[in-house]
């Protein structure tokens, strides 16, 4: 195969053109012929035709189309992808969606093991002796590659149409025939249309008695789901019931020191082997099944966290929008989830850990104010009965009573940068923590994908990621920010009897305002709408 480049369709000004090509004599400017499409680009980067070629491409992405490579990661062992390409192929390479590994069953003890050493060969022939920026960028790539070129990638299997009853078949067909008769009505004489609508009529009976047979069905079938989600975990389903549609000086010090592998460890065995894995492919489940892969990682996670260093691998993010209710169809319907890197989720999760421990021994955040966001602390169950109570017992005791509800609009989008660094600074979190955090959030970036195309990925430059494991604790020393400064508005709520309860009740940005005068009720609202401003 031979490759033909004419010069004059290069787009080259005498200001790009190096020296020697714009003294070239007139009959240089011919046809070139190359053998290869190796040599053809190394001529076209001399003559700068490739810089052309990258200015033509933004231009047509800033006008509203996309040049991302959409194709999937082939088939490459480790040592090419880093030998044999260039840097912009492996950029893209790693841009790239990635498919799911076709992961063994955990039973294949044999299978994980060798898995595992072959792991550990990898990373030893590539970046054994390279610097800590490198493996911070290879790690997970060299693990993605060897998995997907041991195991192959998980088939996607197109689900077919669910097989119909036999009720739901007649239903069907009588629908067909109730829609033929009401067309015939249309242009059939009076004495026909008697006839017809007896018949019609007929069909509707018959339709309306399968369909409450049908509905019943149904009822029972979602009793059923429900009676087992509710064995199976009867906490997730009680919480997904109301989920549905609708400062001193510490006396603790913070641990500063890098993450011990029994910390790490903690963090890989309790989450789910299930969790979908980050842009580059690597499922919690590797480092569940491969415990010397997770000793190397502990080794380059103590050397991000003594080093200050946040991998730009932890930053980017592929977003996925799930339904907040059912029938979700427009954007305001959807929650933005952030699948990241689990390698950076681990160090983060180590993080998030120390942080909560800090923040609660301290006595930072005061945990009957605030329930949300906080391990081993009751959540909106004691809220909304703390909250019952207090009405009973207002009505009871003929006392007045406010209660108003707040609920945030987009939340967690909208917490300033700056707003978490001065609740790390108020509760004096360490700066080297500052720092990490800092970098993290400055240079996070997201991207979604439909079915037709994925955006560039896009800064964020404002709010934190919803399934970053670090942000539900900030969102909670944010909150708790703007809670302390309100909680003077307002004395306690008198309840009668010598009970009383704090003005301000808040799962994490579900804020519940509590008071017995109405002055105190109104300037507690004018207090946190010039906060959250």
């Amino acid at each position: 195969m031979s490759f033909y480049l004419l010069h004059m369709a290069c787009p080259l000004t005498s200001g790009n053109r190096p020296e020697d090509v714009r003294e070239r004599p007139k009959d240089s400017w011919k046809d070139r012929r190359f053998t290869t499409e190796r040599g053809m680009k190394i001529h076209r980067t001399k003559m700068g035709c490739l810089n052309a070629s990258t200015n033509e491409q933004q231009r047509t992405a800033q006008a509203g189309k996309t040049s991302e490579n959409q194709s999937q990661v082939q088939n490459h062992s480790a040592e090419e992808i880093h030998a044999e390409k260039s840097d912009e192929e492996f950029r893209q390479l790693i841009n790239a969606k990635r498919q799911k590994i076709n992961f063994p069953p955990a039973s294949a003890k044999e299978q994980w093991e060798a898995l595992d050493s072959k792991i550990i060969l990898q990373l030893d022939k590539l970046i054994g002796k390279s610097t800590l920026e490198h493996k911070l960028t290879t790690f997970g790539d060299i693990i993605y590659q060897t998995c997907i070129d041991t195991f192959g990638a998980k088939q996607h299997q197109a689900k077919g149409e669910p097989k119909k009853s036999r009720r739901q078949r007649e239903m069907e067909t009588l629908r067909k025939q109730k829609k033929n008769l009401r067309k015939q009505m249309k242009s059939a004489t009076e004495e026909e249309k008697n006839g017809l609508q007896e018949l019609w009529r007929g069909l509707k009976t018959r339709h309306s008695a399968l369909s409450r047979a049908e509905s019943a069905r149904k009822r029972r079938s979602q009793k059923k789901k429900n009676q087992e989600r509710f064995y199976k975990d009867p906490f997730q389903f009680a919480r997904q019931l109301f989920q549905q549609p609708r400062s001193a000086a510490p006396g603790e010090e913070f641990n500063s020191k890098p993450p011990s592998l029994k910390e790490i460890n903690a963090v890989v065995q309790k989450a789910r082997a299930k969790s979908s894995p980050g842009p580059n492919g690597v499922p919690y489940l590797l480092y569940k099944r491969c415990p010397n892969v997770l000793k190397r990682l502990h080794k380059i996670l103590r050397g991000a966290w003594s080093n200050l260093k946040i991998s730009e691998q932890w930053m980017s993010a592929d977003g996925v929008y799930i339904p907040k209710e059912q029938n979700s169809t427009e954007i305001n319907q959807f929650r933005p989830i952030s699948l990241l890197n689990v390698e950076g989720k681990i160090f983060f999760s180590v993080m998030a850990s120390r942080l909560t421990k800090y923040l609660t021994e301290n006595g930072y955040i005061n945990t009957s104010v605030q329930k949300g966001g906080i391990p081993g602390v009751s959540g909106c169950l004691e809220h909304a009965t703390m909250i019952w109570e207090a009405i009973q017992r207002a009505k009871s005791e003929k006392l007045n009573l406010d209660v108003i509800w707040l609920d945030l609009a987009n939340a967690y989008g909208s917490v300033p940068h700056q707003m978490i660094q001065l609740a790390l600074r108020m509760y004096h979190v360490p700066e080297d923590i500052q720092v990490m955090l800092d970098d993290y959030f400055s240079g996070f970036r997201m991207r979604f994908s439909t079915n037709s195309y994925t955006t560039d990925l896009i800064n964020l430059e404002i709010g934190i990621a919803m399934g970053c494991t670090i942000s539900p604790i900030l969102f909670v020393m944010a909150m708790e920010v703007i809670l302390k400064a309100a909680e003077d508005s307002a004395g306690p709520a008198n309840l009668g009897g010598g009970c009383y309860m704090p003005p301000l009740k808040a799962f994490m940005d579900d804020t519940t305002i509590i008071c017995s005068k109405e002055d105190e009720t109104r300037r507690m609202l004018e207090r946190l709408d010039v906060l959250m401003a």
